[in-house]
């Protein structure tokens, strides 16, 4: 009888437990539980709170809400030619203000700023090099002058410029760059403007190739830097902020065409008008990186069209399970796992 009941209890909880003791053990693993997901969820949201510095957890605007301000330019007609008809041969100039999302971020006084990223999938970057197809970079103080003038320069402050597949990225000084010239990081204001251009007046020339597909196409533009304070001298290390607030904001731009088109009226009569345009009885919007035609059917997202997505996934599609879903999914879990038995 001992060896017996020796074993038996070591046999599964309900062959043996009384009602009362499964109650007991149940309402246990429930609490347990729900602890668990507690702890989870205050994690992933003190993590997100706590740094919007990366393009993972940087709010996304669109210049078409009137929040940000991301013009793109093609300054020659063959340059938005698709890549078939003008291979390297391509420029572009970008003007890059936060407007608003700064306020929304809550750097109202602006950032010291760390890193700049253009991107976009349907251009090939990877002909171009450094600053030898890097024609401007400076701020356009107050975002009021036109095409490429600029107020500032930042190539002092910049540390340095990587171009790769899909996209174009300028790193600065941080505060501790010691010994280097203009080894601080440039300020931006929310009603300034980054200009940046690449191909035209550079060293090197133009360098862009487009895709193949013609169609509307929207830029990434992501910027982050360190929160400033009523203090924004550039140069003064007294202005360096004693506790850091890392923000970080991705813009969408304007739509430009890619077609072998002379000019954006013949654009629209080969593709019809931009999704954030006029609206054609068949347009309708279209994701980032998607073309778009109402001339006839609507292509498909070229981010995958050649196989070749890069693995950088700034875009954050797919929202995934946030963490509200994973407490109730853990909760779930626990309860369908006591029906089970």
């Amino acid at each position: 009888m001992h060896a017996t009941s020796h074993v038996r209890r070591r046999w599964p909880m309900n062959t043996l437990d009384t009602p009362d003791s499964n109650a007991r053990r149940y309402g246990r693993s429930v609490v347990l539980a729900c602890l668990l997901a507690v702890v989870l969820l205050a994690a992933a949201s003190g993590a997100a709170a706590a740094d919007q510095h990366d393009p993972d957890s940087a709010p996304t605007y669109d210049t078409a809400e009137g929040e940000t301000n991301v013009t793109i330019t093609f300054p020659d007609s063959t340059d938005h030619y698709p890549g078939d008809r003008n291979d390297d041969n391509a420029s572009l100039e970008a003007s890059i203000a936060a407007e608003g999302a700064f306020a929304d971020v809550d750097a109202e006084e602006g950032l010291w700023l760390d890193t700049v990223v253009v991107r976009a999938y349907w251009i090939d970057f990877r002909e171009c090099f450094g600053s030898r197809n890097t024609g401007v970079l400076g701020i356009d103080r107050g975002n009021d002058d036109s095409g490429t003038t600029t107020d500032e320069t930042l190539i002092d402050h910049r540390l340095r410029t990587r171009y790769g597949q899909e996209a174009v990225t300028v790193e600065f000084y941080e505060w501790d760059s010691d010994g280097m010239v203009g080894g601080d990081p440039p300020y931006l204001a929310g009603e300034d403007a980054v200009v940046l251009a690449i191909g035209n007046g550079s060293n090197d020339g133009p360098c862009l190739t487009m895709t193949d597909k013609p169609g509307w196409y929207q830029v990434e533009a992501f910027l982050n830097g360190s929160v400033a304070t009523a203090c924004t001298e550039e140069g003064n290390r007294d202005c360096e902020p004693d506790d850091k607030q890392f923000r970080g904001v991705t813009m969408l731009s304007t739509y430009v065409y890619v077609c072998a088109c002379e000019n954006g009226e013949e654009a629209r009569e080969t593709l019809g008008s931009p999704p954030n345009g006029t609206p054609t009885p068949t347009a309708s919007p279209t994701p980032v990186g998607s073309p778009t035609s109402t001339g006839g059917s609507t292509a498909t997202d070229t981010r995958d069209a050649d196989g070749d997505d890069s693995d950088d996934e700034t875009d954050g599609d797919g929202p995934g399970m946030g963490p509200s879903a994973a407490v109730v999914a853990l909760v779930a879990a626990v309860l369908l796992a006591r029906r089970r038995r």
